[in-house]
């Protein structure tokens, strides 16, 4: 398999993104993939999903400068309806839907967010298919791959994953075993790759059912941003 970077962290399968792609990124922080994303692919279409209204504000100033970018003000939850949120001192990359006070962190908000399962995320958004969905969510990735494992509608919705797992280094969010079955819970559908240069663990999830086109090693469709 022949992968394309897309920020350092996130990377993907370009073989299989379609000419016109949609990515969904939960987890948007101020933004880590609508630069470079868009820079491959003009004419894609955007999801991007954050709960912080420290990072929203940000985000959302960003985003104006790309056509076809939605926000989505939400938080990944297991199911839909409200949830606490909290914002933590030490900055927006350790935000998240779970108190991280026992991990020393100090919080400095906590908040009412509105919080959605992957399934709706994506059916709010009007989206029957994702190119890349990518997972960024501070310990609530668990959720989606459970919803997926158990949906076949969903998995046939999304074609790649990148996940990035908390449950090592300074970011124990978990025990390790719960990041585990959140793979073998889907891996009969998808192949896993782990990106091994992270912290914390990064995976891609490619389906399976998808053949990746390529002509003298070179994707067909879709292209790597430029480095």
């Amino acid at each position: 398999m022949t992968t394309a970077d897309v920020d350092g962290y996130f990377f993907y399968e370009p073989g299989i993104v379609r000419k016109n792609p949609v990515f969904v990124e939960v987890g948007a922080y101020t933004d880590h993939a609508v630069r470079p994303l868009k820079a491959a692919y003009p004419t894609s279409r955007m999801l991007v999903v954050e709960a912080s209204p420290t990072c929203l504000e940000s985000l959302r100033e960003y985003v104006v400068l790309y056509e076809g970018v939605q926000v989505l003000p939400a938080a990944l939850a297991r199911e839909d309806g409200p949830v606490a949120f909290y914002e933590f001192k030490t900055g927006p990359d350790g935000f998240s839907v779970f108190d991280r006070s026992e991990q020393g962190l100090v919080v400095s908000a906590k908040m009412t967010a509105k919080g959605m399962r992957l399934s709706s995320l994506l059916r709010e958004a009007g989206l029957s298919e994702v190119d890349l969905l990518m997972l960024n969510c501070e310990g609530a990735e668990l959720f989606a791959l459970e919803e997926m494992a158990a949906s076949s509608a969903l998995r046939g919705v999304v074609r790649q994953v990148g996940v990035s797992f908390h449950c090592e280094y300074d970011v124990v969010m978990y025990e390790m075993q719960r990041m585990y079955e959140a793979l073998a819970g889907v891996a009969a559908w998808y192949d896993v790759t782990m990106r091994t240069t992270c912290r914390p663990t990064y995976y891609l999830l490619v389906r399976r059912d998808l053949k990746v086109a390529s002509v003298g090693g070179v994707a067909q469709f879709g292209r790597a941003h430029p480095s």
